[in-house]
């Protein structure tokens, strides 16, 4: 157990995790990012070959051979669904909020309801699909026919095809203001996004080429500053990302990443993270802006306490239509379209995950924790000023407010503390206050909320966040909708990066409590 046996064919990552799906050895695993330790390793459920994954929150979504789009819980180990529809081999996954994307070798892209299970859209597009990237209602594929396609996910409608590859495309990833491509003709293309910024553009244009690479282009990120490549070369190839006007952008070739001993098959870009995944059985973290590596993750035995065999592969009978729903995974049955032919699926049942049953909810401290003696300049009376909404917010800090105390701070919390929301007492709160901490949550931001931030702004507090991240909550939506959301004048203040999941599984709540009293003691 552990060690990574085969290629690498996909990576994704959060703040805190790096997961890969693993071709030969049919396993999606997952790594913290702190200290490269081996955290999760589960067989892909219908024991087909691991193709793809996309993760969002807690929630990861896994692709394999012979039609297999499955929704795990990270948390738990457990498979909430099994989306059935396609009839090749999944290639390609993404997420999107409520929404999930595939794309298969059977020549279609579904997009399913990450809620209910089901198919809510099928696009017929003649030819196989490659790789599915996503930017708001814009689905973009790359495919074998050497196209780019571009639909309104929406609706399925064709928007645009982009033709100027000289093979297959093997990648594609899209932001507001480009489009990126990778193609088997070693070249990664730059395309414009039609926008506002350019009225002039009714459709997609090319603006540059990247000719560096010396094999197949198989896998392409985009995020912020960077664009990153990997190819059959062997290498990763990092470039400054268009900033201002794309039509007037020149591409400059930072670093040309070095390590790897076999093809790059995929590359995922947060911030200034990036991992890669090889046909060498290995997945690296390196560093954007450097272009040094941080760490080599090639399969670690677990370091958190599993059970025995990961609680052992328990074979689940699969009738035509229904597949039994083991202990501990969702209480829906997933509807199946498999064919009359019976089949296993291996699905991992963690009761517990951990021995110590420590993946539980995390509940009011019943014992002693650990005081921490953090000092108030003259004039402050709390710690913290904890804002949030409470309608879909309230019991994460309810709990929150309680813990924090029990570890020695004083917390302001709405009318626990003053008896009342009038305004002079809640920026009174504030002004007392060491540091602002906003809780990100679906509709925080009503106009209390505002006016707490733009106090805490005005007094010049530190600002200290924390966002719900549990996809099952009322409270959770994608941390680029908590942004949209925020007041013009805040959003710079967001940065996924930076701000906290909060954590409410026992093996995670206490790290999490730990670190924000850091934060705050050091504000």
């Amino acid at each position: 157990m552990g060690h990574i046996q085969g290629a690498v064919y996909d990576v994704a990552q959060t703040a805190d995790l790096v997961l890969a799906a693993s071709y030969s050895d049919k396993s999606l695993r997952a790594w913290s990012k702190k200290d490269g330790a081996l955290v999760l390793e589960m067989k892909t459920p219908n024991n087909q070959e691991a193709n793809t994954v996309a993760v969002q929150g807690m929630l990861a979504v896994v692709g394999t051979q012979r039609g297999g789009v499955f929704l795990v819980d990270l948390s738990t180990a457990t498979v909430l669904y099994s989306f059935e529809g396609h009839t090749g081999d999944v290639t390609s996954v993404v997420m999107d909020g409520s929404k999930i994307m595939s794309g298969s070798s059977d020549m279609t892209i579904r997009i399913w309801d990450k809620i209910s299970g089901e198919n809510t859209l099928t696009i017929d597009v003649g030819t196989m699909v490659h790789e599915l990237a996503i930017h708001e209602n814009v689905l973009a594929a790359g495919l074998q026919d050497q196209t780019v396609r571009v639909f309104d996910q929406t609706c399925g409608d064709q928007l645009d095809v982009l033709t100027e590859a000289n093979g297959e495309v093997f990648a594609v990833e899209i932001n507001a203001q480009c489009l990126v491509s990778g193609s088997v003709d070693n070249n990664v293309r730059i395309y414009a996004v039609p926008s506002f910024e350019h009225v002039d553009l009714i459709f997609f244009e090319l603006v540059r080429v990247l000719r560096d690479h010396t094999w197949w282009v198989l896998s392409v990120a985009l995020d912020g500053n960077f664009i990153v490549s990997g190819a059959m070369d062997d290498t990763i190839r990092v470039w400054n990302a268009p900033s201002g006007n794309i039509l007037n952008w020149r591409p400059e070739q930072l670093h040309v990443l070095q390590g790897h001993s076999a093809q790059v098959y995929s590359v995922s870009l947060l911030g200034s993270e990036i991992v890669s995944g090889s046909a060498d059985e290995s997945v690296r973290i390196w560093d954007a802006n450097t272009g040094l590596l941080k760490l080599e993750l090639d399969g670690m035995e677990v370091t958190r306490p599993i059970a025995e065999n990961l609680a052992s592969w328990t074979e689940v009978d699969v009738s035509d239509k229904v597949l039994k729903v083991v202990k501990g995974m969702h209480q829906k049955s997933a509807a199946l379209g498999h064919s009359k032919t019976r089949w296993n699926a291996s699905v991992a049942v963690f009761d517990p995950f951990f021995e110590d049953g420590s993946l539980t909810e995390d509940e009011k401290d019943t014992g002693s924790v650990e005081k921490a003696s953090i000092s108030l300049a003259a004039g402050l009376e709390h710690h913290v000023f904890l804002s949030h909404r409470q309608v879909d917010a309230g019991d994460a800090c309810n709990l929150m407010a309680e813990k924090l105390r029990n570890r020695g701070l004083r917390v302001w919390i709405d009318q626990e503390t003053e008896g009342n929301l009038a305004k002079d007492a809640m920026k009174r709160g504030i002004r007392k206050s060491k540091c602002y901490l906003l809780f990100l949550s679906k509709t925080v931001f009503s106009e209390a909320v505002k006016m707490e931030l733009e106090t805490a702004q005005q007094e010049e507090k530190p600002i200290l966040v924390v966002h719900e991240s549990d996809p099952t909550r009322i409270g959770f939506a994608p941390f680029s909708a908590y942004i949209a959301a925020a007041p013009a004048s805040a959003k710079h203040l967001f940065d996924e990066k930076e701000s906290m999941p909060f954590q409410r599984r026992r093996y995670l709540a206490e790290a999490f409590y730990k670190e924000l009293i850091e934060r705050i003691r050091d504000v």
